[in-house]
């Protein structure tokens, strides 16, 4: 189920159904509408799946394009990632793929399915990778093995990576499904199931699945570390154009410092220094740096800046704030004409 924002108060949700047709061998794939999550219509004639498909995928609205992404298998059994598109629940595009298993994989790993959220201008997924335990079998593979989720990620909804090739969430358990997710006071919570059993257990001798709940920071799902062997660690962002306000950085570190640059063509120049910089140290997913001599940063707009972050130790997940990160060439542009890309999603 998913919500629309943009639907009239009848359709407000929407709950993609898969109806299993053992005599033709078959998944029908319809959608009902409901204006408070309790009472159903299907609508009768749509079909949001044109092959059709068991449920295991997921669904998230992009508000850049004012559109639904559903992420689903190709065909009933097919262990890849496939995306579908509508925008109005009554077309869908035909799924195309968007994640497959590859050389890096382990031996027959599958891609059994993959949840997608939004996480600020980002989408993040979990993709679930299965590991077949029986490798030697010419018959379908799908008893016994582990089910482990990877972190993955687009910028623009259409294009997916994949980050380290680690479990993210469930390495103790197989983790089957997760199932939705939410940001409440500053953490995110994954909900999903689990089993003791790796997965083709269809019919247990005892209760063995459960429910459960992940919680991190906010914006918590990668970082970068300071090497444990340095006296401390650097980490510089392109140049960019400072809109509004200042550099937020999501943190966890100690004597944390913040120093800009006014980096053109021909010359750098030191516009707040490490040494002016009040040190951080604790846990934060919003801190704001500030320096001794300088109360506002009015003088840092429109100009292209160089924010470097240093810190003795711990890690550095995400920045915010109002400005527009340049490439090289587009620095060069930016210093010549005024101008700033209008590209989105890359």
């Amino acid at each position: 189920m998913i919500e629309d924002p943009e639907a009239r108060p009848d359709a407000r949700y929407k709950m993609l159904v898969c109806q299993n047709d053992p005599n033709r061998l078959a998944v029908i794939n319809t959608v009902h509408i409901s204006p408070d999550l309790i009472h159903w219509t299907e609508l009768p004639t749509v079909r949001w799946h044109q092959r059709g498909c068991e449920p295991v995928g997921s669904s998230l609205y992009d508000p850049g394009s004012h559109r639904f992404l559903i992420f689903t298998r190709p065909d009933w059994g097919d262990r890849r990632i496939a995306m579908i598109q509508t925008r109005d629940w009554e077309t869908f595009s035909a799924p195309r793929m968007v994640m497959a298993p590859d050389a890096l994989d382990r031996s027959m790993a599958e891609h059994y399915g993959m949840y997608a959220f939004n996480c600020g201008q980002i989408m993040l997924g979990l993709l679930m990778v299965y590991e077949p335990a029986d490798q030697t079998s010419l018959h379908f593979k799908s008893k016994g093995g582990p089910i482990r989720c990877e972190l993955v990620y687009s910028l623009d909804g259409s294009f997916w990576r994949r980050t380290l090739r680690t479990p993210f969430v469930g390495e103790e358990n197989a983790m089957f499904w997760p199932a939705s997710s939410r940001v409440e006071d500053g953490n995110f919570y994954l909900y999903g199931t689990a089993s003791e059993v790796e997965h083709g257990n269809f019919f247990p001798d005892r209760l063995c699945s459960s429910l459960k709940i992940y919680r991190t920071r906010v914006h918590r799902f990668l970082s970068l570390a300071v090497d444990p062997g340095a006296d401390y660690g650097k980490l510089a962002l392109r140049q960019c154009v400072l809109h509004n306000g200042s550099i937020h950085w999501n943190l966890n570190g100690e004597n944390a410092t913040c120093a800009i640059y006014e980096i053109t063509k021909d010359s750098r120049k030191t516009l707040r220094s490490h040494k002016d910089c009040i040190p951080f140290t604790g846990d934060s997913i919003d801190w704001e740096p500030q320096w001794k001599e300088h109360t506002t940063n009015e003088d840092l707009k429109n100009r292209l800046l160089v924010f470097e972050l240093q810190m003795e130790s711990g890690d550095v997940w995400s920045i915010s704030g109002d400005f527009t990160l340049l490439g090289t060439t587009e620095s060069f542009r930016y210093e010549a004409f005024q101008t700033l890309p209008t590209r989105s999603g890359f």
